[in-house]
């Protein structure tokens, strides 16, 4: 395959993923990328005060670990958390966030889920079958759809991808153990075992509702494109029209149409300079 063709299939995979922006206005650019940004900031907003919140609740709730637990992984990976996204907020308010610390972010955010859900039950010295029944694994669709913030759906579905390779590997890796797996639904609700249906199933959910959401941002997108070019027209059509005739122009329900006018009275001034001191030299 020629290197041509191969940037073209490159090109066409990054626009369907939503990367590829197409040609837009630079001033339509920067104000997309500008609200990229200000999302970037709300997003990791949002994260450091769920995680502070989480982490006052369970300070606040009496009786947390039995004596039975060897640690508790619970405030561990909570302000490892908050230490992470308080970083990357500092960041973003010094500086654009490269692409590979936006893409480390979400990698880490699913790692720490993830990994607290596999050290609850080893910390009673429980079987990691256990972990795939926790209710915590339902924080890993919010994580996915704080990325719909953006206008980026590629991010959502990287966001996706990584939600669903992680909880299919956290499962292979509970169903090595053995006599982990099993194909009988009671077994599995009434003893730590594996059912390959049922993880199949939170990985389906995870990839749908990333489609879903990789869909709804796309399309939104292009409206909020659309709205940026619009709004970028209406300013240069300023420059040589009054705003209330470069908005009509610009968002009127009548297309414009060659050869098609209205009749209107104008006046027309004409005025020379000629012969004052202040007159530039023709």
């Amino acid at each position: 395959m020629s290197q041509e063709r191969k940037r073209q299939w490159r090109s066409a995979l990054a626009d369907a993923l939503g990367f590829v922006k197409g040609e837009l206005p630079a001033r339509a650019a920067e104000a997309i990328a500008a609200h990229a940004h200000a999302s970037e900031r709300l997003t990791a907003w949002t994260q450091l005060g769920g995680a502070l919140l989480f982490l006052l609740i369970y300070l606040a709730t009496p009786a947390r670990f039995s004596v039975e637990a060897v640690y508790e992984p619970a405030p561990l990976a909570l302000m490892l958390y908050a230490g992470f996204v308080a970083a990357r907020l500092w960041l973003a308010y010094r500086t654009t966030v490269p692409v590979l610390v936006q893409a480390g972010a979400i990698v880490m955010d699913f790692a720490l889920l993830y990994g607290l859900i596999a050290l609850l039950p080893l910390a009673y010295h429980a079987p990691l079958a256990l972990a795939l029944k926790h209710t915590a694994f339902a924080y890993a669709f919010a994580l996915v759809a704080l990325r719909a913030l953006r206008l980026e759906p590629g991010w959502v579905a990287f966001s996706g991808g990584v939600a669903a390779t992680g909880w299919a590997l956290l499962a292979f890796i509970a169903a090595q153990a053995p006599g982990a797996l099993t194909a009988d639904p009671i077994a599995y609700f009434t003893a730590p075992h594996v059912l390959p249906a049922a993880e199949f199933d939170r990985v389906a959910a995870l990839l749908a509702v990333t489609a879903v959401l990789w869909l709804a941002v796309r399309r939104g997108r292009v409206l909020v494109y659309k709205a940026f070019i619009s709004d970028a027209a209406t300013r240069e059509l300023s420059r040589f029209f009054s705003p209330e005739l470069a908005k009509r122009i610009a968002t009127g329900s009548d297309a414009t149409i060659p050869g098609v006018a209205e009749m209107r009275d104008a006046a027309v001034i004409f005025s020379t300079c000629a012969g004052s001191p202040t007159c530039p030299a023709a």
